[in-house]
C-alpha cells in the first residue's frame, strides 16, 4: 500500500497560445524493502531488454542531472547502495546508466547510446539492469530519469527532433518523488508520455507494487486544474 503525501498537478498555455504546458508531482511514502522491486520495475517496463541488449535508443533518453560536474550527460538512472561483504561489513556502492548522444537518424529521429557504469568491487555478473533484485545489495537512494523525443518542424532548422516529455522518480528515505512534464500539449486533458507506453506502463507498476493509480490521478486533478 502507499502513503499519498503530496501531489499537485498545474496546466498552463505554452507561449505558442493553441498549446498546452503540463507540470506534475507526488509524493508517495513507501516501505524501504519495496525500493529495490520498484527500481526492478522502472528498469524493465519503461526502458525495456531490448535497447539495453542492443546498447541504443531511438527518441528517448535519460536526462540531464543539473547538480552534476557534467550537466551535458544524460542519465537514465543513478543509484548508491550497499553491498554485504560479511556478516557485519557493507561496503557502499554506485551506479549509473548513461545515455550519450550517438547520432541523428535522418532528420526525424535521434539516437543515444546506452552505457552502464558500476563501482569496482561490485561481482562481475551483476548488471545495472539487475540492480534492483541483485542479492546481497540494497539500493538506499535512486534517480531514474528518462525523455521522448518527437519531430518538430521551425522555419529556421525544418524538422528536428526535440525534447516532449520528460519523467523524473527520485527515492530516498522512504519518499518516492515521480514528477512529469510535458511541453506543447494539443489538448489541456491529454495525457502526457503516451510514447512508447510510458504513461501506460508507469501506471501498471503504481497500481501493481503500490495500489496507487496514477491515470486516474492525473484525470482527477486535470479535470480542475
Amino acid at each position: 500500500m502507499f502513503n499519498l503525501v503530496k501531489a499537485d498537478l498545474s496546466i498552463q498555455r505554452s507561449f505558442l497560445f493553441w498549446s498546452w504546458d503540463l507540470a506534475y508531482e507526488a509524493t508517495i511514502q513507501i516501505e524501504k524493502s519495496h525500493c529495490g522491486t520498484i527500481l526492478d520495475a522502472l528498469i524493465k517496463s519503461l526502458i525495456g531488454k531490448k535497447i539495453l541488449n542492443e546498447k541504443q535508443s531511438i527518441d528517448l533518453s535519460g536526462l540531464p542531472n543539473l547538480n552534476d560536474n557534467h550537466p551535458a550527460q544524460l542519465y537514465f538512472l543513478r543509484a548508491s547502495g550497499q553491498l554485504q561483504v560479511g556478516d557485519t561489513e557493507f561496503e557502499a556502492f554506485k551506479v549509473k546508466l548513461e545515455s550519450p548522444f550517438l547520432k541523428f537518424s535522418g532528420v526525424h529521429h535521434i539516437v543515444h547510446e546506452i552505457k552502464e557504469f558500476v563501482s569496482e568491487f561490485i561481482p562481475s555478473f551483476v548488471k545495472v539492469k539487475n540492480i534492483g533484485r541483485a542479492i546481497p545489495l540494497t539500493i538506499n537512494e535512486f534517480s531514474f530519469g528518462l525523455q521522448s523525443y518527437e519531430s518538430k518542424y521551425t522555419v529556421f532548422l525544418g524538422y528536428s527532433p526535440v525534447s516532449k516529455d520528460r519523467l523524473l522518480i527520485n527515492y530516498q528515505e522512504g519518499a518516492l518523488k515521480i514528477v512529469i512534464e510535458a511541453d506543447s500539449m494539443k489538448k489541456k486533458d491529454q495525457l502526457p508520455l503516451s510514447k512508447f507506453e510510458i504513461l501506460e506502463n508507469l501506471n501498471k507498476i503504481t497500481q501493481d507494487l503500490l495500489k496507487f493509480n496514477l491515470i486516474d490521478d492525473l484525470k482527477a486533478r486535470a479535470a480542475n486544474a
